[in-house]
């Protein structure tokens, strides 16, 4: 499969000056999950992908997260042209610090979204995976408690109609084997790091191990928030990445 198989949805013109943003989706997922956010950046290229195996794009889905890293580097270099604002939530963060860290001439900054620098997946879930025994009614113990039942039943019915169990599982396969925490120092550029207070697939901890040894990064913790922040909180996830974009053109 070549480049030009990746589906992406374009918010923007391509012909704005400013850094391209690109946002990853987590394991399981597809740009869908930031339909809160096509609209925020109106002045830059912003760019939604969908990762191969995954939305619109033709799989198989890749086993590893250097592998996706790989994928998404050549992509930015024939597609995006200048370094970009990688924003990435969950596996897609996972894949956003590989990018830092063995590609930082494709990155001006990144934005992790409840991720980790090791995101070590329950074997008993994984196991489930494996079987192809995944019910998407798992997924509501990665909210809040305090998120509106609409919200969590609108992303319960985009997993029910997202990808296979076998790409599921891969991904989560890929996350449980994912570990930087021994380089995560050597990530140069600005980060801004954006935890749930009531994330129970990536506790807060995770985020604030991940601020402490990246020199150039702030912490945001979301009251009232699980795993998906940009869409049990999204005012103020919003809010906050618009913030430190704005920042960067400074």
């Amino acid at each position: 499969m070549g480049l030009n198989d990746l589906a992406y949805f374009l918010a923007h013109n391509t012909d704005a000056a400013a850094a391209p943003v690109v946002f990853i989706h987590g394991a399981g997922g597809s740009h869908n999950v930031w339909r809160r956010q096509f609209d925020l950046l109106p002045d830059r290229p912003t760019y939604f992908l969908d990762l191969p195996g995954h939305g619109q794009t033709a799989g198989p889905a890749f086993a590893d997260i250097a592998d996706s890293g790989r994928w998404l580097n050549r992509w930015l270099t024939e597609t995006a042209a200048k370094p970009a604002v990688l924003v990435g939530h969950s596996m897609g963060g996972a894949i956003a610090q590989w990018m830092a860290l063995h590609a930082p001439e494709a990155v001006q900054a990144i934005v992790l979204v409840t991720t980790g620098a090791r995101l070590k997946v329950n074997p008993a879930f994984l196991e489930q995976l494996e079987q192809g025994a995944f019910d998407a009614e798992q997924m509501r113990m990665a909210f809040s408690p305090h998120t509106p039942e609409a919200i969590v039943r609108e992303e319960i019915a985009h997993w029910q109609n997202g990808a296979p169990a076998e790409v599921i599982y891969s991904d989560f396969s890929a996350c449980n084997r994912f570990d930087v925490r021994g380089d995560i120092r050597r990530i140069a550029c600005p980060a801004l790091i954006i935890a749930g207070e009531d994330d129970r697939m990536t506790p807060p901890a995770y985020s604030a191990y991940m601020a402490e040894q990246i020199p150039d990064a702030r912490l945001v913790i979301l009251q009232q928030t699980g795993h998906y922040p940009m869409l049990e909180q999204t005012e103020r996830f919003n809010e906050a990445l618009k913030s430190f974009i704005e920042q960067l053109d400074r």
